[in-house]
């Protein structure tokens, strides 16, 4: 096996666990191209939710002096193109699906040779243009519209993206009139970004996926589509540790593996008292305008004025935020979302600014002011539970996808009815399965075609 072959069985669908690598093109600073997929030993290829750009790193063996012959010099470009067919959604034709992605070379973190001289071997990092781009050109400007038309500006003014390639949903809260001091493009889009809301003051989300787009989607929009409101959940994962092979090209056998959990990490960011100190009940946002001699105060409270209909509502549930009561030690405070104390901000505005009334409430301060409060609190509520498993590989699990994770309940199946008074065949943990949004996934590909893919996946309550 090789990176060469196809992997393809009798029924026309790829393998589980492998993917077609068409091509590994490097081409150097003389445009002389080459496939190198004979050369390279592994590949990973990194998606996340909150990265403008995807990030490869190449692990190469070298037994034919290719470094010195190419005449490697660091301003190489490398293009992957993968394809991968596979069964969805309980249809019995595979439908193919294929990435071809240009990286630019940014790196050569490693290299060594073999005892006997005659390997060396070297891994490259690269990235798409963004990542690569960005650092190198420093931009500055007036600015004087909706927050998300300059971002999409940025990005394909500054950044040398095509306008078709970017995918918007939802339209933002948030107009900017100001200026745009000397940084780079991608600092002042994930500054931008950072405080940009929708209508129901959820955070956007702004990254580049592998199948050749950039996603500008907000929270609400991924969590209505967990609940069934937006587009399906993209695939229902159960955690079996098992592969069923009665007969491994049918198209049930080929979903049923495809859908199979191999690992699974979990963290758990549900205590109280962090999540209250980081804003996500309650807090207190200080506007301090010093020419006027003020200070304007916003008092958030998550059960008053969260406005969004999505899985956040779970957050509300009275044993999630009551009292803090304990008798013993006589302790007895209101509840966590009348402790604005424990998240404060503090921000400076100038009243006066482009002649004083509204004009002055479109400063980047001022928006943070207004949609802050709200961004804080569903950022926090982000960390409750977050899982960290390893599936069959698959090109278009990207980040911003609902997933839908069934694992078991930590018990002996037959003793549910017995000691919980829950049916047998209830067996899924309900608070820590459900619905979850791809943070980030890593694309790995080793030497004999063999693919995982390594997701990061987050969801808001338990």
């Amino acid at each position: 096996m090789s990176l060469l072959q196809t992997h393809q069985n009798k029924f026309g669908s790829t393998d589980i666990g492998s993917v077609g690598v068409k091509g590994i093109l490097i081409k150097n600073h003389k445009g002389d191209k080459k496939d190198i997929r004979e050369l390279v030993h592994f590949l990973h290829i990194t998606e996340s939710i909150e990265l403008v750009g995807i990030i490869l790193e190449l692990g190469i063996r070298d037994e034919s002096n290719f470094f010195e012959l190419f005449e490697i010099t660091g301003h190489e470009t490398i293009e992957i193109e993968l394809e991968q067919k596979r069964f969805q959604d309980n249809k019995e034709i595979a439908t193919t699906v294929t990435a071809k992605v240009e990286f630019h070379v940014t790196d050569y973190p490693e290299y060594a040779k073999l005892d006997d001289n005659q390997v060396q071997t070297y891994t490259i990092t690269a990235t798409t243009r963004a990542l690569w781009l960005s650092p190198l050109k420093k931009i500055s400007r007036a600015v004087n519209s909706d927050i998300i038309d300059i971002i999409k500006t940025i990005l394909i003014r500054d950044l040398q993206y095509p306008a078709h390639r970017i995918i918007q949903v939802g339209e933002s809260t948030a107009r900017m009139r100001g200026i745009l001091n000397w940084n780079t493009p991608l600092s002042h889009i994930n500054r931008l970004k950072s405080h940009l809301a929708d209508s129901k003051f959820t955070q956007y989300f702004i990254h580049e996926i592998l199948t050749g787009t950039i996603q500008i989607k907000p929270l609400s929009f991924m969590a209505d589509e967990a609940q069934g409101l937006g587009a399906d959940v993209y695939r229902t994962f159960w955690d079996q540790r098992r592969s069923m092979n009665d007969d491994p090209g049918s198209w049930k056998t080929q979903l049923w593996n495809l859908s199979r959990i191999n690992s699974l990490n979990s963290s758990l960011g549900i205590a109280q008292i962090g999540n209250a100190m980081g804003g996500m009940f309650a807090s207190e946002w200080n506007m301090i305008d010093p020419m006027q001699k003020t200070r304007y105060q916003h008092i958030f409270n998550y059960d008053k004025d969260t406005k969004s209909t999505f899985s956040g509502e779970r957050m509300k549930k009275p044993d999630l935020i009551n009292s803090i009561v304990d008798d013993e030690n006589g302790v007895n405070l209101p509840p966590m979302t009348e402790l604005p104390q424990a998240h404060m901000r503090y921000m400076f505005q100038n009243e006066f600014q482009d002649g004083g009334g509204a004009l002055a409430r479109e400063g980047l301060n001022q928006i943070i002011s207004a949609n802050g409060r709200h961004l804080q609190s569903h950022k926090q509520a982000l960390t409750a539970v977050t899982h960290d498993l390893d599936v069959p590989g698959d090109l278009a699990l990207n980040p911003g996808k609902v997933i839908d994770l069934r694992l078991p309940k930590s018990t002996d199946p037959s003793h549910l009815k017995t000691y919980a008074d829950t049916p047998a065949w209830q067996e899924n943990d309900l608070s820590l399965g459900g619905k979850f949004i791809i943070w980030g996934v890593v694309h790995n590909i080793d030497v004999n075609g063999a693919y995982t893919s390594s997701l990061t996946v987050r969801k808001d309550h338990i």
